[in-house]
């Protein structure tokens, strides 16, 4: 993410014809904020690349390359990407805001019931068989990438670590690239991934 001072001073500026209005988190590689999309007049998220990263080609590479991947699917179960660009130095990504709750904070509330539960994995194995229809291997699923809509609809985000199956070769050589509660083996042991990578951290 910006640092902590940059992160709230964002608050309020226009970035990428966006207006920013708060701050809702941060991760590895950036901040998302709520904001106004001003041309449209409607609510998205903002993803800004932490300022530390962007004078590394190798991370604006990742950044732009998890946008253009998710770029691709148009699925229910997937937060669309609206744009992908750089506005003063500002690395970003802007795409749809599902208001609600992460799946990982609805699990801190108490258990799922069984139809529940067997709901949203049906959701997000429809979504991940969009992605895998393209080619793209999520690599990190894990509850705090869900999103649980007001519409009950749920929706997978951060396609930060996505790279299509016959893509590059993962460049991140001894670093693990998910959340090792969730990794397949084959991601701990530094092997190709494919879809079955995602489908084992789902089940």
């Amino acid at each position: 993410m910006p640092s902590d001072n940059t992160a709230f001073r964002l608050i309020g500026q226009t970035i990428g014809g966006c207006q920013i209005k708060k701050l809702l988190g941060t991760g590895g590689m950036g901040a998302v904020y709520l904001a106004n999309q001003i041309s449209l007049g409607k609510e998205v998220a903002l993803k800004i690349l932490d300022e530390r990263w962007a004078a590394h080609e190798r991370h604006i590479e990742g950044f732009l390359r998890e946008a253009r991947l998710a770029a691709k699917l148009e699925d229910e179960h997937i937060i669309q990407i609206y744009d992908v660009d750089t506005d003063r130095n500002f690395n970003y990504i802007v795409m749809q805001f599902a208001r609600g709750e992460n799946l990982k904070d609805r699990l801190r509330r108490g258990p799922l019931d069984v139809d529940e539960a067997l709901g949203y994995i049906e959701g997000v194995a429809r979504g991940l068989s969009a992605a895998h229809s393209h080619g793209i291997v999520h690599r990190d699923i894990k509850p705090g990438n869900l999103v649980i809509g007001e519409d009950g609809i749920i929706k997978v985000l951060d396609f930060g670590l996505a790279r299509l199956e016959e893509g590059e070769k993962d460049k991140s050589q001894g670093q693990f690239m998910g959340s090792v509660a969730y990794m397949a083996p084959e991601q701990s042991e530094y092997m190709p991934v494919d879809s079955r990578t995602d489908i084992y951290s789902l089940g």
